[in-house]
């Protein structure tokens, strides 16, 4: 089995780094388990896994492929490129929700991995129905 791990920022300013992170975090875990992964899009594949919603073109190719798909939601909102909320202000109180777009993507999804029960159940509010399972996030401890 080979996973394709993509994610290619619109905004490479080095403040944006979360989604490249986590990406290679991905990638570290593939590798100590001994599971084959490509970062090409030109490379063959059996399952994609995604970061960004900014990638809806990349999943509905996944969909017209039969290509299973995993997204990694919720792991790096600080990254817009990777982030899947949107904030409002009103008489000084911030909300949070998710963005439309992520929801339409993430519904596009085999399965969703998230970092914590109150990241899946924010999802679920949302509109979310794909499977979601919580997955925390791991650190390479041969890398910090």
């Amino acid at each position: 089995m080979k996973i394709l791990v993509s994610f290619q920022p619109n905004n490479r300013k080095a403040v944006d780094f979360e989604g490249v992170r986590m990406r290679k975090t991905i990638k570290g875990a593939l590798e100590m388990t001994g599971v084959d992964y490509t970062v090409s899009l030109v490379d063959s594949y059996d399952v994609m896994h995604l970061i960004s919603a900014d990638d809806d073109s990349k999943a509905n190719d996944a969909i017209e492929d039969g290509t299973p798909l995993i997204v990694s939601a919720l792991y790096s909102e600080d990254d817009r490129d990777a982030s899947y909320l949107i904030y409002k202000s009103k008489d000084g109180k911030i909300t949070k929700k998710v963005k439309p777009k992520a929801v339409k993507f993430l519904n596009k999804a085999s399965l969703i991995t998230v970092p914590s029960l109150e990241a899946k159940e924010m999802l679920i509010e949302a509109g979310v129905t794909s499977e979601i399972e919580i997955l925390l996030p791991g650190v390479n401890i041969s890398r910090f």
